[in-house]
């Protein structure tokens, strides 16, 4: 996905973030609107705060309408906290409405509210038509629905290549809880939605990796969306070995996988293009799951090429790179370098583990999760 910030005077570098700020469906706007009884909607309000401890707005300064502040400021279609619970117990004069919320955020019905409302991950809609008698007045609605958070995306482009532009990866977030509901991701599903040429408000941020210097080796495991920021750094690379040839380059090694070559090769041609470009160092090791009855993962390429990994780190000086998503790839990558070390080092785990700690301090073994 690709932005246009060709007059917005932005600038990022290798290893920065996008923040992304959504906006609300019209349709879910519409719904909580009527829901709350929210006649005037469109007309202009005034925050103002009447505890000087409170929380202060971003447009507490501003006149805007209820439509608008549901629709770009608050998290309406996020999953509600405990407090929210908690207050709506005050607005509802029906007894066993009244009961059943003051039993879900009490102790004892813990494990219920984790049911009824984590695991679920219900919106605030539903849970406010879960309890058709508990409505808040109006100068209560900001106290109970916090303020919609920017979401943060690798940047997968160097801006040396694409001077006015800025790319990110995107996968669209979809599940199904215990009670067989299908949940979406909020802002991936509305980034989905987007028709070309839909103004975004967006922001650049640091992330948490820096890029080597170009004439260090790096190796980089990047499977599914993890592969974004080594996008952003190996262009980065190309665009200085164009500029002037005799650039010293280092080595770049990338493991990406994914599940099939056919339907989930990020980037193909882009990898294919840079393998075939004279005296540029990169080279791609592939590991589809699912095209085999065995799953292959980045973890086995990574063991595969133990010597190489060894050899860059030890001797090179080469930095190492890890990140994607959370689940279980980090620990795995982690667990074959520990493997290197005891295999190609000749370490005991005790000595392998104080290896990547090492790594780790001196910024040699680097990671972005999420």
């Amino acid at each position: 996905m690709s932005f246009d910030i060709g007059n917005t005077g932005l600038k990022y570098s290798p290893g920065d973030v996008l923040a992304i700020h959504m906006e609300n469906s019209k349709t879910l706007v519409d719904r909580l609107l009527k829901r709350l009884n929210i006649q005037s909607s469109d007309e202009p309000i005034a925050i103002r705060k009447r505890d000087p401890n409170a929380p202060t707005f971003p447009f507490h300064k501003v006149t805007l309408s209820w439509r608008e502040i549901f629709t770009h400021y608050l998290d309406i279609a996020g999953t509600p906290p405990r407090y929210f619970f908690e207050l709506l117990a005050h607005f509802t004069e029906d007894e066993r409405e009244k009961e059943r919320l003051e039993y879900l955020v009490s102790g004892e019905g813990t494990d219920d509210f984790y049911r009824y409302n984590e695991r679920e991950k219900r919106s605030f809609l539903e849970a406010f038509d879960d309890f058709p008698n508990a409505t808040p007045t109006e100068e209560y609605i900001l106290d109970m629905i916090p303020l919609m958070q920017p979401r943060y995306f690798s940047i997968a482009s160097a801006q040396e290549l694409h001077p006015t532009e800025v790319h990110i990866v995107v996968a669209v977030i979809k599940f199904t809880t215990p009670f067989e509901r299908t949940r979406y991701g909020n802002c991936t599903s509305w980034m989905r939605d987007l028709p070309v040429g839909a103004s975004v408000s967006l922001c650049i941020s640091k992330g948490t990796m820096q890029m080597a210097p170009l004439h260090r080796p790096m190796i980089m495991i990047g499977p599914g969306t993890g592969v974004a920021p080594f996008r952003s750094f190996i262009q980065y690379r190309y665009a200085a070995h164009q500029k002037d040839k005799s650039t010293p380059i280092g080595d770049i090694a990338l493991f990406f996988g994914n599940r099939n070559k056919d339907k989930d090769f990020l980037y193909e041609h882009d990898w294919n293009t840079l393998s075939n470009v004279e005296e540029f160092p990169f080279r791609l090791m592939t590991a589809f799951s699912r095209d085999q009855d065995q799953k292959i993962y980045v973890q086995h390429r990574i063991l595969e090429h133990a010597e190489l990994i060894w050899k860059w780190i030890t001797f090179e000086n080469a930095i190492f790179y890890v990140a994607g998503n959370t689940a279980n790839m980090p620990q795995g990558v982690r667990n074959m370098m520990l493997q290197i070390a005891q295999k190609q080092g000749g370490k005991t785990y005790e000595e392998a583990q104080e290896w990547v700690q090492r790594l780790e301090r001196a910024k040699k073994y680097q990671q972005e999760t999420w």
